[in-house]
């Protein structure tokens, strides 16, 4: 880590899901690949409702390359017919990416409300702390900074031209959608 900068523990973390999923099915290679074929076709999906968002909210972005609204539907329905007849070819592919998918579900769903989940932890610690918790102010403590962390951590938005409805539009989307008390502006 020192010398390349690297997250290792991602790294660890992607094996472990891989290796995990490999003893699960029994290193059968054709329900891994099952499973793998459903969660790419899945993906697939959402770039096509990705670019679909993005021809309706986005018209006036200048693209290279564009897709008409036939091309971008048709897209959609073969992708989701195709990941229909994987699931109906055989139903216990599904089922092994439905226990992974749900278990990514959670896990982002602690990421998105970790600082709400850490302030109710913290409430519950400071109830107890009249009650002589061993470790309640050590811990409240702990989790105060790492809560004061995470909204410190600086948010960076570029700003092309220096209209104020644009910057105003971008604090108030940070304001409702973020974790932060730090935004940057570069221009």
């Amino acid at each position: 880590k020192r010398w390349r900068r690297a997250r290792h523990w991602m790294i660890s973390g992607c094996f472990l899901v891989t290796r995990s999923l490999f003893a699960v099915v029994g290193g059968n290679i054709d329900t891994l690949s099952g499973v793998y074929t459903i969660a790419f076709l899945s993906v697939m999906a959402l770039f096509a409702l990705g670019n679909a968002v993005l021809k309706y909210k986005r018209r006036h972005l200048p693209r290279n390359f564009g897709a008409s609204w036939v091309a971008v539907f048709f897209g959609f329905a073969a992708v989701v017919s195709a990941c229909i007849g994987n699931v109906v070819f055989n139903p216990s592919y599904f089922s092994y990416f439905a226990i992974y998918f749900l278990a990514t579900i959670v896990i982002v769903f602690f990421m998105f409300f970790r600082v709400r989940l850490a302030r109710v932890l913290l409430f519950f610690v400071s109830m107890n702390c009249g009650r002589k918790l061993c470790c309640g102010t050590r811990f409240g403590n702990w989790l105060k900074r790492k809560v004061n962390s995470l909204k410190g951590t600086p948010m960076v938005f570029f700003v092309k031209h220096d209209q104020l409805p644009v910057m105003n539009k971008a604090i108030q989307y940070i304001l409702d959608n973020e974790v932060c008390n730090n935004l940057k502006m570069v221009h």
